[in-house]
Formats: C-alpha cells, structure tokens, sequence
C-alpha cells in the first residue's frame, strides 16, 4: 500500500520537472507595434514583433510577416538575409534593423511611402524547432483625399415668383476607406442631408457627395452651413463650412417686392 503513493508522487516531481523544463524555453512575444492607422504619404511605418527567445535554440529560427492571414510578405531566416515578398516587396526596406541583437535584428518591417493596397491583418510568426509563437493586428492605409477636391457650395433654386429654395452641395474626392458625408445646419437638428451617393475607382478609393435643398422660407436671416467628411476606421475628421444669408433675397422679401409690383402697377393705371 505505501508503495503507490510514492509511484505518484516520483510521476509527479517528473512531470513537474518536464514542465518547468518546458517553460524555461518558451519562445514569447514581449511587445507588437503594428499602429491601427496610417495615412498615405507618411515617409515610412514600421511594423514590430519584438520577442524573448528565453532558453530556446536559434536552430530553425524564422521570422515571418504575413498580410490577410494567406499572403506571405517578409520573411527572415536566421542566418540569412532577409526577403520581402508581393504585393508588398516594393514597399519592405530590406536594410532596415530593429536591434543590435543577430537574434533578432530582421525581426520588424519598415515599409516605405505606405498605401492603401497595404491595409489589411497583419500576423507576425516566429518559430524555432522547438517552439512557434505569433501575434495578429489590423492596420488600415487611409487616404485623405486631394485637399482642393474637398468642396462645398449652394446655388439659388427659383421655384416661382415669389418662391425660392438653395441646393447645398458638397463632395470629396479620393478617399480610403469607405468615407462618410453629412451636411447639417447649426442649430437646426431637423435639416440633415440624405445618404451620400459613394462610387469606387478603379484604383480602389472613393469618392462621395451628397445633397440637400433648403427652402429660404424655414430659414432665418442667415445660417451656418457646416459638410462633415469622416473615415470611421481611423477617426479621422475634417469639416467645410459656408454662411448663407437670406435677407434680401428671402421668399418673404420677394413676395413684399411682388405686390409692390403688383401695386405700382395698379396706380399706373389707375392714373392713365
């Protein structure tokens, strides 16, 4: 009877042992960088995987970056020089080193000048013979647009006589990702611009404009005008703004000029 117990409690300090042995060479990742947005134009951005092999051997270790889970882009084997890989070669500077250490100095991307065509997951993947061990992060390449192609304007709308209305109008050109557009008049929550109208490029942007009418009638004197452009993936906002002055050329002032008219005339003929 005394025996088994001491049979269990050897087995135990053996796989006790086995697993301190096994934890001792964990391959780990201590810190990614992989920034959630970048805007196009920026000179570079580098991508991180920093990572303790601990106890683990170099033999077999390798670096690899993959784009949307299935595309491998960089790849380093230790020992060897770096490779960058399509679609993203033209954009992996292959010189680049995130450390002094060889262990793991081609560790990072430092993609130069980055585009749209680079926003997607990216997954970093180190493994050894003896361990693998990855991380996994979106980045989204976002556009702007062209600055001079950000626009907003009204033009009259003569209805009648004595009626008149403005279109406002306002458009962006060249943006990723999918835009947002609204126009919206300061303190005046009810008046609110439809759904845009978004139509992609070949090249993969967007562009966006959206409409709305107002009545000079529902308006005062003057209102600020305010064209909202966002991209909701990165937080990025920007705004254009017009003031639309309505006295003077109001439905109501129109109307006072008509039966002016109407009463000039009247006289007119009145005295022949």
């Amino acid at each position: 009877m005394g025996y088994y117990p001491k049979c269990c409690s050897l087995l135990m300090s053996f796989l006790l042992v086995i697993a301190y042995f096994q934890a001792s060479l964990q391959l780990a990742i201590k810190k990614v960088n992989i920034p959630e947005g970048v805007k196009v134009g920026e000179e570079y951005v580098i991508l991180d995987c920093d990572y303790d092999l601990g106890n683990t051997s170099t033999k077999g270790l390798v670096v690899k970056w993959y784009l949307n889970n299935f595309d491998l882009v960089y790849q380093w084997i230790y020992g060897s020089a770096p490779q960058a890989i399509d679609p993203a070669s033209k954009y992996i500077d292959l010189h680049y080193k995130a450390s002094h250490d060889p262990n793991t100095m081609y560790r990072a991307m430092k993609l130069k000048q980055p585009d749209i065509d680079l926003s997607g997951n990216y997954t970093c993947l180190i493994s050894t013979f003896e361990d693998e061990t990855s991380a996994k992060r979106p980045m989204t390449v976002y556009s702007t647009g062209r600055e001079d192609e950000f626009k907003l304007w009204h033009t009259k709308k003569i209805i009648s006589d004595i009626d008149e209305s403005i279109e406002v109008t306002c458009q962006a050109v060249g943006l990723y990702p999918k835009p947002t557009l609204d126009i919206i008049i300061e303190d005046y929550s009810d008046f609110k611009s439809p759904r845009p109208i978004i139509t992609e490029t070949e090249d993969g942007h967007y562009n966006i404009v959206t409409y709305l009418t107002l009545d000079n009638d529902d308006l005062p004197d003057s209102v600020v005008i305010n064209c909202i452009l966002g991209i909701p993936n990165v937080n990025y906002n920007a705004t254009k703004k017009l003031v639309h002055y309505t006295a003077g050329n109001s439905a109501e002032q129109k109307r006072i000029n008509f039966y002016l008219m109407l009463l000039t005339a009247a006289i007119f003929i009145y005295i022949d």
